[in-house]
C-alpha cells in the first residue's frame, strides 16, 4: 500500500492511542493491568510483535540467500574480467557505504537530543542467579525433578513451558538485561568477532556480521563448486539456478509480509501510547513522540542530499579522473531516480535504469549490467545511512542515550557498513537490520521507539533506495568504463 497506508495505519493507531488514553478510561485500565501482569498493552502490542517477528523470520534468509547469490555469479564467472569486475563493485561499494555510515553516525550523534524520549525503565527482579562460566565451557542453570536448580554443563536449558509442576522458579521473560562488557577489547570482540556464538541466548539474536561474511563465504564456495563441474555437464547440479529460485521466492514472501505494514502499525502506535513510552496528546510533557520523529527525518533527508549531491559525485569524479560530469549525469537519470523512489524496491527498478542509461550513454555494456545487477545486492548506500541513524534513534528515543558510549559509536559504524549488505531489497528491509543491530550493541529487544520509527518508513524508505540506486549506477558506470 505504499506511503498512503503506512499514514493510513499510523492515523488509525494514533486514534486508537487516544481512546485508550482518555481520562475517563485511561486509570481504570492502567489499573486492570497493574492487578492482572499487563494483559490490555500485551495484547494492543501483540500483532505488531508478530509482524516484526515475522519480518525478521523471513527477511534474514532472503538477505543470506542474494549475497550467496551474488558472491556465486562473480566466484564461478570463467571470465577474469567479470570476476575483477564483481571485487571492483563490492569494494567501492563498502566503501561508499563505510562514507555514509560515518556522515549518518556523526549527524546522528550531534542532533540526538532532539529524538530524546522517555527514560528506559529496567525492571529489575526479584531473584537473579548467574552461573560461573569458565573459559571453554559454558554453565547454564538447570530445573530437576527434584525442585533444585543446578549450574550444568549442558548447550540448553531446558523448560517445559506447560506444566508449572516441573518448574520450580519461574524467569520472569519482562527482566530486561543490558549487556555490559570489562573493557573496551570484550565488547569489541563479542559484538564483532563472535561469529559462532555458542550461548544460546546470544544466537537467538541474529549477528549481522555473521549472516554477511557466511553469506559471501557460501556464495564463494558455491561458486568454485560450480566451476569445478562445468566441464563436465552431467555433474552440475544447477545450484545458482536453484538459489536464483528461492531467492525470487523469498522476495515474494517478504512483500506480502511488508504489506501488512498498515495493521501493524495500529498495533504498535497505540500500544506505545498506551504503555506510556511515548507522548503524543499531552503538551504539558517535556517530550513529544511525533517532534523527535520529524527531527530524524529531518536528519535522514538531509544527510542522504549531501551524500548524494556531494560525496558520491566527488568520489566518481576522482575515480574517473575528471573524465564523468557526475551532476549532469544524475539530471539525465533523474526520470529513473524518481521511479526507484516511487516503487521503494532496487531491484525492481533495476529494468528502468537499463533502459534509462541506454538512452543516456548508449547500449549498456555486459560488464554495466552486471555492475548493475550485482550492486542492486552490494551497494545500498541508503542502507547503510538508515541503520546507522536508526539505531542512533532508537538509542535516543527509547531512553537509553546515556548508555550511548564511544565504543558504540564505533561500532556502530562497522554494523551499519556491514549490515547494508543484508538489508533486502523491499520495501521496510532494512527494520530487520536495525533490531539486529540494536540488539547486538545492548542485548536488549528493540525499545517501543522502533514503533514510531516505522511511522517514518513512508519517507525514510524512497529516500534511502533512492540514494540506493544513485550510487549503484554511479559505481556501475564507473567500473565499466575505467
Amino acid at each position: 500500500m505504499g506511503a498512503p497506508g503506512t499514514l493510513l495505519g499510523a492515523g488509525l493507531g494514533l486514534f486508537l492511542g487516544y481512546l485508550v488514553t482518555l481520562d475517563s478510561v485511561y486509570p481504570a485500565l492502567r489499573a486492570y493491568d497493574a492487578r492482572n501482569n499487563k494483559p490490555i498493552e500485551r495484547y494492543l502490542l501483540q500483532p505488531g510483535r508478530m509482524y516484526l517477528r515475522a519480518l525478521t523470520c523471513v527477511a534474514i534468509p532472503f538477505a543470506f540467500l542474494s549475497l550467496v547469490l551474488v558472491a556465486a555469479e562473480i566466484a564461478s564467472s570463467s571470465r577474469t574480467g567479470v570476476t575483477k569486475l564483481g571485487l571492483r563493485v563490492s569494494l567501492l561499494s563498502m566503501l561508499t557505504s563505510f562514507m555514509v555510515a560515518l556522515q549518518g553516525v556523526y549527524i546522528g550523534s550531534l542532533v540526538a537530543p532532539t529524538f530524546d524520549g522517555t527514560p528506559y525503565y529496567f525492571r529489575s527482579p526479584n531473584v537473579a542467579f548467574q552461573c560461573p562460566t569458565p573459559t571453554r565451557t559454558s554453565l547454564f542453570l538447570d530445573p530437576k525433578a527434584n525442585n533444585s536448580m543446578v549450574c550444568s554443563r549442558t548447550n540448553q536449558t531446558v523448560f517445559s513451558f506447560g506444566d508449572s509442576r516441573r518448574l520450580p522458579y519461574l524467569i520472569g521473560p519482562t527482566v530486561n538485561r543490558f549487556v555490559v562488557y570489562k573493557s573496551t577489547i570484550d565488547e569489541i570482540s563479542s559484538v564483532l568477532l563472535n561469529l559462532t556464538p555458542t550461548n544460546f541466548v546470544e544466537i537467538t539474536n541474529t549477528n549481522i556480521m555473521t549472516v554477511a561474511l557466511g553469506a559471501v563465504a557460501t556464495g564463494v564456495a558455491v561458486g568454485k563448486y560450480v566451476t569445478g563441474f562445468k566441464s563436465n555437464p552431467t555433474l552440475n547440479h544447477s545450484i545458482v539456478p536453484v538459489l536464483r529460485e528461492l531467492v525470487a521466492v523469498f522476495e515474494i514472501m517478504t512483500s506480502w509480509i511488508a504489506m501488512t505494514t498498515p495493521l501493524a502499525l495500529i498495533s504498535l502506535v497505540a500500544g506505545s501510547i498506551y504503555a506510556g513510552t511515548h507522548n503524543v496528546f499531552d503538551s504539558d510533557k517535556a517530550t513529544n513522540g511525533v517532534v523527535g520523529l520529524c527531527w530524524y527525518i529531518l536528519a535522514f533527508v538531509g544527510v542522504s542530499l549531501v551524500h548524494a549531491v556531494v560525496v558520491l559525485p566527488v568520489v566518481t569524479y576522482i575515480g574517473s579522473r575528471g573524465r564523468l560530469s557526475p551532476l549532469r549525469f544524475m539530471w539525465q537519470m533523474r526520470g529513473a531516480l524518481g521511479y526507484t523512489m516511487h516503487s521503494s524496491s532496487s531491484r525492481r527498478s533495476i529494468s528502468v535504469l537499463l533502459r534509462t542509461l541506454e538512452r543516456v550513454v548508449g547500449q549498456p555494456s555486459a560488464s554495466t549490467r552486471f555492475a548493475i545487477g550485482a550492486g542492486a545486492t552490494m551497494n545500498k548506500n541508503g542502507g547503510a545511512l538508515y541503520v546507522a541513524m536508526s539505531v542512533i534513534f532508537l538509542f535516543s528515543n527509547g531512553g537509553l542515550q546515556d548508555r550511548f558510549s564511544a565504543t558504540k559509536v564505533a561500532l556502530l559504524v562497522v554494523l551499519a557498513t556491514f549490515g547494508s549488505l543484508v538489508v533486502t531489497p523491499v520495501r521496510n528491509g532494512g527494520v530487520v537490520v536495525v533490531i539486529c543491530a540494536c540488539a547486538m550493541l545492548t542485548g536488549l529487544a528493540p525499545p517501543y521507539a522502533i514503533n514510531f520509527m516505522l511511522i517514518a518508513e513512508c519517507i525514510i524508505d524512497p529516500v534511502a533506495t533512492m540514494l540506493n540506486a544513485w550510487g549503484n549506477v554511479l559505481i556501475a558506470r564507473l567500473v565499466s568504463e575505467s
